[in-house]
């Protein structure tokens, strides 16, 4: 190895290297590294809390972009990574006012204003998430995780048609959006399409076969089948 192992510098340069070559391990052991040197170093904490995040470490990974967000408050790609993180460690609380600020000022922020109606819909807000999944629809006609939304918004209210066709929407518009599928196979269920759900489940389980949601009402279904 060549550099200097008490600089930084060499540590994230690594990280980022281990990171392209997929050895996701090295690299966070490499972040850690440059925070440990430099802990105000934003892009070694940002990239530290992404490796983090993808490995499913979301209280972590939240705590490390919460440290990049305090030095730079003014960077977008800083809270909506906090609030990304925040949301996925059970701390929506947290999440929302950043979302509702983002697209405050950035209206057409279709991924942001998805991820705000997400976390409204969790938390009881029904007619705010359905508004903002209605604002990405406009800005964004296929984007399949507002038609997602939209569809659960009608299932909730019983809708059943409705429901379906909003999840067959998402599932042409990303053939690769298993919660669609979920949902839609929930809705087959409640229409008395048992196989066509199970059928539906099955091709979900093909694309996401660690998906719990589709294991689990896959089991279910084919065991009342």
């Amino acid at each position: 190895r060549s550099g200097d192992e008490s600089d930084s510098t060499y540590w994230y340069n690594l990280g980022v290297l281990r990171a392209r070559t997929g050895d996701a391990a090295g690299a966070e052991a490499a972040y850690r590294k440059a925070v440990e040197l430099k802990p105000d170093d934003p892009d070694a904490l940002q990239n530290l809390g992404l490796i983090l995040f993808r490995r499913g470490r979301y209280e972590e990974a939240r705590e490390h972009f919460a440290a990049h967000m305090r030095l730079d408050m003014n960077s977008v790609t800083a809270r909506r990574n906090y609030a990304a993180a925040a949301a996925k460690s059970g701390r929506p609380a947290d999440a929302i006012p950043i979302w509702k600020e983002i697209v405050r000022t950035e209206p057409n922020n279709v991924a942001v204003r998805v991820d705000l109606a997400d976390a409204l819909y969790a938390s009881g807000d029904t007619a705010g998430a359905k508004y903002h999944y209605e604002q990405a629809l406009k800005v964004k006609p296929n984007s399949a995780a507002a038609l997602n939304g939209i569809g659960l918004f009608h299932l909730g209210e019983l809708k059943l048609a409705a429901a379906e066709a909003a999840f067959r929407g998402a599932i042409a518009a990303d053939p690769k959006f298993v919660p669609a599928y979920n949902n839609l196979a929930i809705v087959l269920e409640k229409r008395d399409k048992r196989p066509a759900a199970i059928a539906l489940l099955e091709r979900a389980a093909k694309i996401d076969p660690r998906n719990a949601d589709v294991q689990r009402n896959l089991r279910r279904l084919k065991a009342d089948a």
